[in-house]
């Protein structure tokens, strides 16, 4: 996926969550054939912070989820992008230790 794409995608990701904050609908960035995403919060071993992510759709469609982590002790904020999978599965995706889940992202691949 190219660089333009993926900040499209990011773009359009964070815009469906604000706007989803402000009570409008939340716009998507993946294909309409991609639906009812759902994010969990996850805690791993030695108090990982994590997400997974699950995404129903058609039966040849796939995404990965995405996370944005910021750590605690110096306020670093990066990105982490979890393993490809078919719709219906679940993409999990870790932040590094001593680092908490600051965003959520799902992108058809």
């Amino acid at each position: 996926m190219s660089v333009r794409k993926r900040v499209a995608l990011t773009a359009a990701a964070i815009a469906g969550v604000a706007a989803g904050l402000l009570g409008a609908p939340a716009a998507s960035a993946a294909p309409t054939s991609l639906y009812n995403c759902t994010t969990n919060y996850v805690e791993g071993s030695l108090g990982h912070k994590g997400a997974a992510i699950t995404c129903r759709g058609g039966t040849n469609d796939y995404f990965f989820g995405s996370i944005d982590c910021k750590r605690f002790d110096n306020g670093y904020v990066y990105h982490h992008e979890g393993p490809i999978v078919r719709a219906g599965q679940t993409s999990t995706v870790w932040c590094d230790y001593n680092a908490k889940v600051i965003a959520t992202f799902y992108t058809a691949a």
